[in-house]
């Protein structure tokens, strides 16, 4: 008995890293495959198998069992894998929206002259959100004429087609919009901890885990067998 106890807790632990398949035979063994789409056979008989890990140049997590590609599909590893995943989405939109700001800004440059008559130089160098930054050095080096204007011309229109470029390409609205998704990925993961605390509050209360019906996010738990929902009372506290 206390070999099985063993075998359930550790099976138990090994489901908080991955979704898994399980085979109990009659002797009590079991085999156990990791991942979904499809399952990768981890443990047969006596023999156990390899679980690796691999980072890519982009920061996201992939897995593999013996070799063969693995999805966690639930877990702590699948957390992490869809975590790492989402940061390097969020960090190629904010890498397009400082290379959009580098490429208008130093293209208009490039299309007038400076206070001293030259062709406008770029203002910043760097292509992504880590690597931005100003180069030029002094006022004196915006290239606010157009092209072919005289040294100390005080026509603005190379300015104006700046200020017209970066409105077009509003980069403001583009980090609201990151912004806004971050901000929107915390609050469903605040959320769903939320109903998982319910839940869990639910199955010690009542012994078992919440049916289908339990409405975790409005803290209401209906009674399935009715034909109409039927509001059940909270334990004691208020709380399931």
């Amino acid at each position: 008995a206390a070999l099985l106890d063993q075998r359930d807790q550790l099976l138990e632990r090994l489901g908080g890293f991955s979704s898994l398949t399980t085979s109990f035979a009659a002797d009590g063994t079991v085999a156990v495959s990791l991942g979904s789409n499809p399952p990768r056979s981890f443990v047969q008989g006596g023999t156990a198998g390899t679980l690796t890990s691999a980072t890519a140049a982009d920061g996201t997590l992939s897995f593999a069992v013996d070799g063969q590609a693995m999805t966690p599909g639930s877990g702590s590893l699948e957390g992490a894998s869809l975590a790492l995943t989402e940061l390097a989405s969020l960090r190629q939109r904010l890498d397009t929206v400082a290379a959009g700001i580098a490429d208008t800004v130093n293209n208009a440059q490039a299309a007038g002259v400076a206070l001293d008559g030259t062709q406008g130089q770029p203002i910043f160098a760097g292509t992504t959100a880590g690597t931005l930054r100003v180069v030029m050095t002094g006022g004196a080096g915006l290239a606010t004429a157009p092209a072919g204007a005289a040294a100390g011309s005080r026509d603005d229109s190379n300015l104006n087609a700046l200020r017209q470029s970066l409105t077009a390409l509003d980069p403001a609205q583009q980090l609201n919009g990151v912004l806004f998704d971050v901000s929107s990925k915390v609050a469903g993961r605040a959320e769903n901890d939320e109903v998982e605390r319910i839940n869990g509050d639910y199955a010690r209360y009542h012994g078992v885990s919440p049916p289908a019906c339990v409405d975790a996010r409005r803290h209401h738990v209906f009674d399935c067998s009715k034909p109409s929902p039927s509001l059940l009372r909270p334990p004691p506290g208020g709380h399931w």
